[in-house]
C-alpha cells in the first residue's frame, strides 16, 4: 500500500492476514480506532510512512489505539499456529492512544529501526508505550527516537533505559502496567478499511515474561 488512507469509521486501517505478504511504503494512515497497520501471521514491511490519530476521539483510558501491530494472537493471550514477521523502518508515528509499535505473541518478530515515535505527553488517563515487545514476541530495536510518554500518577515506575541504540526521552509506563494492547476485539480483523486476509497491525517496554526478547545491536 502507498498513498493516503483515512480510516475514519474503521477499527483497522491496513490488515494482512495469515500467509500473506505485503508492504506499506510512503503511506499516510490516520483515524483508525484500534490499529493503523496489523500484521497477523503474515510477512509485512512497513517503511517511510506516517501513522497518526489511532484511537478513540477523543483519546481515553481504554487499552487500544496502536500504530503498528505485529501479532500471532487470534485473541489476546492465545497464540495461533502462525508466524508474523517483517521490518518496521523509517516511519513517523504520533497521536496514538495506547502505543506506537507492538510486537506481540510467540512467533511474532520484527526489525524496528530508525522510527520516530511521539506520545501525547503528560497524561493521567492512560500509560502509553512507544515500542512494546511482549508475550513471546521478539525484535531487534535500534536507531529509534521515542519521546513524550509520560503517565502522571505519582506511583508510576520506570523500567529504566534499555541498551538498544535508540534515543530515549521522558519517562515510560512500567512494564508491569502493559497487560494488554487491545481490549475486546473478537477477531484480528473487525471492520478493516484495507484487508488482505490470506483466506481467498512507554518508550520501549518489554513484558516481564522471560519468553519475550528484545535484541540490542552489537557495538563494534
Amino acid at each position: 500500500m502507498t498513498g493516503d488512507l483515512d480510516a475514519a469509521g474503521c477499527d483497522i486501517g491496513v490488515y494482512y492476514g495469515p500467509g500473506t505478504k505485503g508492504s506499506v511504503k510512503n503511506a499516510t494512515i490516520e483515524n483508525a480506532r484500534y490499529f493503523g497497520v496489523v500484521n497477523y501471521g503474515g510477512k509485512v514491511n512497513v517503511a517511510n510512512s506516517t501513522i497518526s490519530q489511532i484511537g478513540n476521539a477523543p483519546f481515553d483510558g481504554t487499552q487500544h489505539g496502536v500504530g503498528i501491530f505485529f501479532t500471532t494472537e487470534a485473541t489476546p493471550g492465545v497464540a495461533a499456529d502462525v508466524t508474523a514477521k517483517g521490518t518496521i523502518k523509517g516511519n513517523i508515528l504520533h497521536s496514538y492512544q495506547k502505543g506506537g509499535i507492538t510486537v506481540r505473541g510467540v512467533g511474532a518478530s520484527a526489525t524496528i529501526e530508525r522510527n520516530t515515535l511521539t506520545g501525547v505527553g503528560h497524561v493521567d488517563f492512560i500509560a502509553q508505550n512507544g515500542i512494546q515487545v511482549s508475550f513471546g514476541g521478539s525484535a531487534t530495536v535500534k536507531g529509534n527516537t521515542v519521546s513524550g510518554h509520560w503517565y502522571t500518577p505519582a506511583d508510576t515506575e520506570s523500567p529504566g533505559t534499555p541498551r538498544t541504540g535508540s534515543a530515549m526521552h521522558d519517562h515510560w509506563a512500567a512494564a508491569r502496567r502493559i497487560a494488554a494492547v487491545s481490549d475486546s476485539m473478537s477477531s484480528p480483523c473487525s471492520n478493516g478499511c484495507s484487508v488482505d486476509t490470506g483466506m481467498s497491525s512507554s518508550g520501549i517496554a518489554r513484558s516481564t515474561s522471560p519468553s519475550s526478547r528484545m535484541t540490542a545491536p552489537r557495538r563494534s
